[in-house]
């Protein structure tokens, strides 16, 4: 809302402005009309332009309200189109959105499954807590979960057997995988090499659902995972996504495509990636 209120005084104030500057008289001398009416109450001259001029600058606010709302709600989804391939972007929520496509959850690399506060525990505001807490696991999940881990590769996190970042387990309509890396303490984290042999450990997994289904990924890293080179922000991570999979060997192919579900941020637009 904050984003909106900005987007809101900005319109305002380019609108009155860029008017003044064009008709430097305006808007005293566009509405005779309001000033013979405001003349027959005797309002003296100068409180005429004053009243003149604030109504136009609420003319103006409410105008820019109006835009900002139309861009706020309309401008929701954008399309990039590249050769046979396509990418979607939009705002809005993976659970509500994505109906009829298979939906990537990120996990950390042990698929750790216990909700909670502590640093080695999913949090319930995260996007794997909120799964968990509508999806509870049950033996099928665990049973996948034992074959997926590797008996020789072991986390830094009480030394779990773990999964290659990248990797992913099929459940219903939904696509888990196993994204980052714990530490010694259960913090999730990557460097930013690994993020990207991440990505495209990714691209390559989703290739044998490439022409059936569309895929629905959110903007992996954003909030949670700690970036051991510096913390990515998280248009920088969308554009990563991007261009990892436009690289990548294994697209989904058309009429299927890519969805990328983001959340409304500061700083944050899908209309800020270039190619």
């Amino acid at each position: 809302m904050i984003s909106l209120l900005k987007k809101w005084l900005a319109w305002g104030y380019a609108l009155s402005t860029a008017t003044i500057a064009f008709i430097p008289d305006f808007p005293v001398n566009n509405v005779k009309w309001l000033t013979d009416l405001l003349i027959q109450y005797n309002i003296p001259n100068t409180y005429i332009v004053i009243a003149i001029k604030f109504l136009f600058l609420i003319a103006c606010l409410l105008a820019g309200f109006i835009i900002s709302l139309l861009i706020y709600f309309c401008f929701t989804k954008r399309t990039i189109k590249f050769g046979h391939y396509t990418i979607e972007l939009l705002y809005g929520d993976i659970f509500k959105y994505c109906d009829k496509s298979l939906k990537v959850i990120p996990f950390d690399e042990c698929f750790t499954l216990d909700i909670g506060k502590s640093a080695h525990q999913i949090k319930p505001t995260s996007l794997c807590g909120q799964y968990l807490a509508k999806y509870p696991p049950d033996n099928d999940l665990m049973q996948n979960i034992s074959n997926t881990v590797h008996n020789n590769k072991f986390s830094q996190h009480n030394n779990n057997p773990c999964a290659e970042s990248g990797t992913i387990i099929e459940r219903d309509d939904f696509i888990l995988l196993a994204f980052a890396k714990l530490d010694y303490e259960g913090k999730g984290h990557l460097t930013n090499r690994e993020y990207i042999e991440s990505l495209m450990t990714l691209w390559d997994n989703l290739d044998k659902y490439s022409s059936q289904y569309n895929i629905c990924v959110p903007v992996l890293g954003s909030n949670i995972t700690r970036f051991d080179n510096g913390e990515l922000t998280k248009q920088q991570l969308l554009n990563i996504m991007i261009q990892t999979y436009m690289l990548a060997s294994h697209k989904i192919k058309s009429p299927s495509k890519l969805i990328i579900v983001c959340k409304r941020s500061e700083n944050f637009s899908i209309w800020d990636f270039k190619y």
